[in-house]
């Protein structure tokens, strides 16, 4: 029980925290948020910083072989944990809630590190080690959760212009992409410092999960439904496991 408290309280509280402080200054000392989706992409910058410092870290220590679990995983992760709060922050700027802003605020706060320190925990406690995959679950859930943050506020932008669509097209080629890349990548590391053998190996484990996750961001991420004001509710089915990729 000590592990969990410590991982949203002590891992989540204080990254969260550290995230939010340049969305508030940004938020009190410019005017760059006036739309509801920028609560989200100003949000997920400041994760993406946060993030960046983090990877470089791990990477000094580990080596580039983590760099799938980093990119994949981890830096999404944060974005999606971030952005909790910024939705937060726009429901209560565009009154799209009846209950206190100070509620919600807090609400939609320990959302973000909650999920942040859930999703730590499956990762860092030894004594469930075995169940990870729960980490990958979780993720996946985050990351409906998400798609659906950023499709309602680009639904209800005050800039919503009908005759303008988003290519999702073109997000499907450049996830495709950047996200090979970043696997092959590790490939290419692993062969040039250990071994073709070594490689090898660490292709074929990584190859079944990290293609599964690569699926499903481009899956998930590239099937935008513009629909002037509609604002969807997070709904789960098991179907979102398995995402049909838009044609």
């Amino acid at each position: 029980m000590q592990s969990i408290i410590y991982s949203i309280f002590g891992i989540g509280l204080i990254e969260e925290t550290i995230k939010f402080i340049p969305l508030f200054i940004i938020l009190k000392l410019t005017k760059a948020i006036d739309e509801p989706y920028d609560y989200i992409l100003y949000a997920s910058v400041s994760a993406l910083g946060f993030s960046f410092v983090e990877n470089a870290l791990y990477l000094n220590a580990s080596g580039l072989h983590i760099i799938n679990a980093r990119a994949l995983y981890a830096t999404v992760a944060h974005m999606t944990f971030s952005s909790m709060i910024g939705y937060g922050l726009f429901l209560i700027k565009f009154k799209h809630t009846s209950y206190p802003n100070i509620v919600v605020f807090i609400v939609f706060f320990f959302f973000a590190i909650f999920s942040h320190g859930f999703y730590d925990f499956w990762l860092i406690n030894p004594t469930v080690a075995n169940l990870n995959g729960l980490t990958t679950l979780f993720f996946l859930i985050t990351i409906h959760i998400w798609f659906s943050i950023k499709n309602n506020t680009i639904n209800t932008s005050n800039y919503y212009d009908a005759t303008k669509k988003i290519d999702n097209d073109a997000l499907k080629i450049y996830l495709i992409i950047s996200l090979l890349s970043i696997f092959m990548l590790s490939y290419v590391y692993v062969a040039f410092t250990e071994n073709s053998k070594e490689a090898n190996i660490f292709f074929v484990k990584s190859a079944l999960v990290y293609g599964y996750i690569i699926f499903y961001l481009i899956a998930t991420l590239t099937k935008y439904n513009m629909v002037k004001g509609l604002l969807k509710p997070f709904t789960f089915t098991l179907r979102f496991l398995i995402p049909k990729i838009r044609k």
